[in-house]
C-alpha cells in the first residue's frame, strides 16, 4: 500500500468480482474510450457510457484472447530481464475511489508499476522507435495516477502468429522496454474529463435507484 492507493490483492483479473469492481470505476483501459482516442471500433466514448450504465457488454475478440495467453509469458520473461519480481494487483485510488486500476506488475516496494503489451506490428514498431502510442500512453498515466508509482515500464512484445492461431511465446524475438515518468499535466487533464463522466454515471445510476460510487 503506497500513500494514496488501495490494493485488493486477493483479486483475480477475469473474475466475476474482478468485472463487478471494474463497473463501479473507471480503469486504464476505459481511457482512451474516454478520451476518444482509441483505434478499436467497439471503444468510444459512447460505448464506455453504455458499458458503464449497464447496457452494452465488449465482445471478447482475438486480439484480447492473444495479450492473456501472451502476457503471463512476457511476464515471466520480464522478471529475467528487469530483475524485479511483478505481481499482477487491482487497486482503487485512496481519496477517489472511482479511480481504478488492474496492473500487468507492481514491483515489491510498489514504486514502479508494468504494462505489458502484445501488440500487432505496427503498434510494435512504434515502441521499436521508443513511441509510446498516445491510446497507451493515456493508460499508463491513469495507472499511474491510480498507483503514485514513480515510473511505469511499457514493454512491448510482437509474435509472428498468424491471425486465429494459437499464440506462441517466441523468446528469440525481439522486446521494446520504455520507461514512462508520470506527466502531471496530462494526469490533471484526464482526471477532469474523467470525473466529469463519471458524475453523468453516478447520476444514471442515481436514478434507477443503484448508488455507484461517490465521485
Amino acid at each position: 500500500r503506497r500513500a494514496n492507493v488501495t490494493i485488493h490483492p486477493q483479486m483475480k483479473q477475469g473474475s466475476k468480482e474482478w468485472l463487478d469492481w471494474r463497473m463501479m470505476g473507471l480503469g486504464g483501459s476505459d481511457i482512451a474510450s474516454l478520451l476518444g482516442i482509441s483505434p478499436y471500433d467497439d471503444a468510444t466514448p459512447n460505448h464506455l457510457w453504455l458499458e458503464k450504465t449497464g447496457r452494452f457488454v465488449k465482445p471478447d475478440n482475438y486480439a484480447m484472447r492473444r495479450g492473456r495467453i501472451l502476457e503471463p509469458m512476457v511476464r515471466e520473461w520480464y522478471e529475467e530481464h528487469s530483475g524485479i519480481k511483478w505481481e499482477t494487483l487491482c487497486g482503487e485510488h485512496d481519496t477517489h475511489s472511482w479511480v481504478h486500476s488492474s496492473f500487468d506488475g507492481v514491483s515489491p516496494m510498489m514504486d514502479i508499476i508494468a504494462e505489458i503489451k502484445c501488440p500487432r506490428a505496427e503498434i510494435h514498431n512504434m515502441a521499436i522507435s521508443g513511441k509510446v502510442p498516445d491510446f497507451n500512453r493515456v493508460q499508463i498515466e491513469w495507472q499511474l495516477l491510480t498507483s503514485g508509482a514513480r515510473e511505469c515500464r511499457y514493454v512491448s512484445y510482437y509474435g509472428h502468429d498468424k491471425p486465429g492461431a494459437q499464440p506462441k511465446f517466441h523468446e528469440s524475438l525481439k522486446f521494446v522496454e520504455i520507461v514512462v515518468k508520470p506527466d502531471h499535466e496530462i494526469q490533471n487533464r484526464i482526471y477532469r474529463i474523467a470525473r466529469e463522466f463519471w458524475i453523468r454515471v453516478e447520476a444514471y445510476w442515481a436514478k434507477q435507484s443503484i448508488p455507484k460510487r461517490v465521485a
